[in-house]
């Protein structure tokens, strides 16, 4: 009894010894598992880093990724919240909007405990579109600026589109954020992400230049995905061609939110239906004027004389007998005739002789057949005294400048400084053409300027100069407070990116555009 005992406890300790090497062994290939993904994890971070010409640093545990990734600023890092066994790893992927956004704009996925935030009186702006007012929670300042931005249907395609894609989406003043939990090492993953998010942050990049009344380029259709996965971006330039087209779209279609702007109707698609009931009721129609032509209820109604003429009717046979078309214009003095015609005595129903060559049904005779054009002398075709419009008058006299004598002042001369030409362009009465022609005017001319630097952004638009492209904007004033907006070269890039705000810049540059609405003048510096 005694040795069946000790051999059972001896076979149990064996049992137990196994055991807990199993355990131990897990427990050791866990550790060595994830200290191998996270070391792939980070060679693969630090290869997107390196495709993209952006910066990696921070620990070897928690890497930071920053810089420009095509004309969008990104940011990818990792967070842990929590404690102890609570403690959870997230993924943050930061986008910067690069044009200004409605003051205090916070905006994110709707869900059970902000439903329930909205019962107790929680902010959540309403801007009159179901799917957006259902989709996201609002909460700003400005809120017409907000009504206005997210009116706008690119903007809000872009924004249920990226949502879908990602719920943890949430949009903050100028910044867009989207995390999820771990840390991922998957290329495709991240850079779709950083697709979407590019795609969003220039939609409404392209939505604020719509509202500012930038001048939209030609229509150039967003990208679309042909499938739910994340699209694979294979490049910097891919990704900015992507953003482009994004905002092109917004650009391109002129649906301006702005108080007391006009807007364009479009046609509805022809309804088939409509169409043929709207002709079989026009034939009936006919078919029943004919039928009273019959019976001899209705008289067709006969031309009068004073409006064909003498003989009372109107003969398609002489309408077609014109002479030559030499003689078209012969008559020198035609405008003349009809200027002192019965139509200026308020007489219409003189306004032709019966007596005339018209009336008479003889068109050959209606001009004289021994014009300038018959004799092959063309320059003495017209009368060469002046007229109303070589006058200058157009012959509505609430239309025409005062004749005091004085001549206008040309609004293509060259200003003798910048300050005299921004006083130029600042003028509220002048047309777009006029301005232009005062820029080009001046186009070659260098000019030199104090400023106080408000922010740099980086540079991009449809029609940048090849020589600007991926190089920076500064957004600044001079000592007066006018507003100027300084493009820098690629080549000065490192030396831009360190201005911070409040610092002086001395410019040297010329002026290539300006924004009336904003009183805000570009220059590009030499």
């Amino acid at each position: 009894m005694s040795g069946t005992l000790a051999l059972f406890l001896a076979k149990d300790d064996a049992f137990g010894f196994i055991f807990a090497f199993v355990i131990v062994a897990v427990v050791v290939g866990l550790i060595a598992w994830g200290a191998h993904n996270q070391k792939k994890i980070r060679e693969n971070w630090a290869m997107f880093a390196r495709k993209n010409g952006l910066q990696m640093q921070g620990s070897k545990t928690r890497p930071t990724i920053q810089g420009w990734l095509g004309p969008v600023y990104i940011t990818l890092n990792t967070i842990v919240r929590g404690s102890g066994k609570n403690r959870t790893t997230y993924t943050q992927y930061h986008a910067t909007i690069n044009a200004p956004m409605p003051a205090g704009i916070v905006l994110y996925k709707e869900g059970f405990f902000s439903k329930v935030g909205k019962v107790f009186g929680g902010q959540d702006v309403q801007i009159g579109d179901p799917v957006i007012d259902n989709a996201f929670i609002i909460k700003a300042q400005d809120l017409l600026g907000v009504h206005n931005l997210l009116g706008l249907a690119p903007v809000k395609k872009a924004l249920l589109y990226v949502v879908t894609r990602h719920p943890g989406l949430r949009v903050q003043d100028r910044q867009i954020l989207i995390e999820h939990t771990g840390m991922t090492g998957d290329l495709g993953k991240i850079e779709g992400i950083f697709a979407d998010m590019s795609y969003l942050a220039q939609t409404l990049d392209a939505g604020y230049q719509e509202l500012a009344g930038t001048r939209p380029p030609e229509k150039v259709p967003a990208p679309k995905a042909k499938t739910r996965s994340a699209p694979a971006i294979k490049s910097r330039t891919e990704v900015r061609h992507e953003a482009q087209a994004a905002a092109a779209e917004i650009l391109g279609a002129q649906l301006f939110a702005q108080t007391g702007t006009p807007q364009i109707r479009t046609s509805r698609p022809e309804d088939r239906a409509e169409k043929q009931k709207a002709l079989s009721e026009m034939a009936s129609a006919l078919n029943q004027y004919g039928e009273k032509l019959e019976r001899g209820e209705v008289v067709p109604e006969t031309p009068d004389a004073a409006t064909y003429g003498s003989a009372g009717k109107f003969s398609t046979d002489d309408a077609f007998k014109s002479p030559t078309l030499e003689d078209a214009f012969a008559d020198p003095k035609l405008n003349d005739d009809v200027s002192n015609a019965a139509w200026s005595r308020n007489e219409p129903s003189k306004a032709f002789d019966s007596s005339s060559a018209w009336s008479s049904n003889e068109p050959s005779k209606a001009f004289d057949s021994s014009s300038a054009w018959s004799s092959n002398s063309p320059s003495s075709a017209f009368d060469s005294s002046p007229t109303d419009s070589d006058r200058g008058e157009s012959g509505f006299g609430s239309f025409d400048a005062a004749t005091d004598g004085k001549k206008a002042t040309p609004t293509g001369a060259a200003a003798a400084s910048l300050d005299e030409l921004v006083a130029m362009l600042s003028d509220g009465s002048l047309m777009t053409s006029a301005r232009e022609q005062i820029i080009a005017d001046n186009s070659n001319t260098s000019w030199e300027v104090g400023l106080t630097v408000d922010r740099v952004d980086s540079s991009w638009g449809f029609e940048l100069p090849d020589s600007l492209r991926d190089g920076k904007t500064v957004e600044c004033k001079d000592a007066a407070g006018k507003n100027y907006a300084v493009r820098f070269p690629k080549a000065r890039n490192a030396q831009i990116e360190k201005l911070r705000n409040g610092e002086t810049l001395k410019v040297f540059g010329k002026l290539v555009a300006w924004d009336d609405l904003f009183k805000k003048a570009t220059l590009d510096a030499d």
